[in-house]
């Protein structure tokens, strides 16, 4: 990685903190980040810039006169270095805007580290929780954004999504998916090791239908019919008794196709059932 590459992982106050340290005088009031890497860049030696990076991705060494408690905190959260671990992976923007609703903040604005740069740390332990600890913070929460994630990116059509979204008689679904027209077309359970039933199957159908009450005449408007994707996404386990209940269910076709008859004045319903088995961050369909 490049000296600016590595810079750029600090904030501007960090920044700051190192120009004033080095006496880098003559800096601009309003300087924008990225003239402010470069100023640096040509000012100080590219050694003395190693060595504050590396202070600042190994804390430890420079904790000399904390407590044991400030050792911990630091080694909980490290801004910089979980900016610079999330830009390896992919995050897709619509999943950011939803995590940022979900804890009463702002979406996010700018892109690539500037995007990371210019969010609280309260957002980046959220999502550091979720893409850089999965397994020591996994729970159903962490599970339904990075299967939700995975998806956005799969279907493409995705504008926007809602993770716990309440349905009529207080259901819930873990994650709805609405088109540009904010017309909802994927629903997607997330169950990562819950128990699997033939009530699971009736209970996506039934919430399918609700949803499809509701906007299955604008859907059927745009779509010629009123269509409905049901993701089920679990363990190999569980993913795989989904799929024994989908075949012995008779109102389901090999290709996991169903379709609801409503009567001759009311529009019928299309769903489709999607079973995807997740280890480890890695997607194995078995009916897709």
């Amino acid at each position: 990685m490049s000296t600016e590459d590595l810079l750029k992982t600090l904030t501007v106050s960090k920044l700051m903190d190192i120009c004033s340290k080095e006496n880098v005088e003559d800096i601009p009031k309003k300087i924008k980040k990225d003239d402010l890497i470069k100023l640096m860049v040509g000012k100080i030696p590219k050694e003395r810039i190693s060595e504050y990076i590396k202070t600042k991705e190994n804390p430890e060494t420079s904790q000399e006169g904390k407590d044991a408690s400030s050792e911990k905190e630091e080694e909980a959260f490290y801004r910089e270095k979980v900016i610079l671990e999330l830009q390896k992976h992919r995050v897709h923007r619509i999943l950011i805007n939803e995590l940022a609703e979900n804890i009463g903040e702002k979406h996010p604005s700018g892109k690539g580290i500037q995007l990371y740069d210019g969010m609280s740390d309260r957002m980046l332990q959220e999502l550091e929780k979720i893409f850089l600890k999965p397994h020591k913070n996994e729970n159903n929460r962490t599970f339904t954004m990075i299967c939700s994630n995975w998806l956005i990116f799969k279907a493409k059509e995705i504008e926007r999504i809602k993770t716990a979204y309440e349905i009529e008689d207080n259901a819930k679904v873990d994650m709805i998916a609405f088109d540009v027209e904010n017309l909802p077309y994927i629903m997607a359970e997330c169950n990562l090791n819950g128990t699997i039933d033939e009530g699971t199957i009736k209970k996506a159908v039934e919430n399918a239908s609700k949803i499809l009450d509701k906007y299955g005449k604008n859907i059927a408007k745009k779509y010629k019919e009123a269509w409905m994707r049901i993701y089920f996404f679990s363990n190999e386990e569980n993913a795989s008794k989904l799929l024994e209940l989908v075949k012995r269910e008779s109102t389901i076709d090999e290709f996991g196709e169903m379709r609801i008859k409503r009567g001759i004045f009311k529009v019928d319903y299309n769903l489709k059932f999607h079973i995807y088995s997740v280890n480890d961050g890695k997607f194995h369909g078995l009916l897709f």
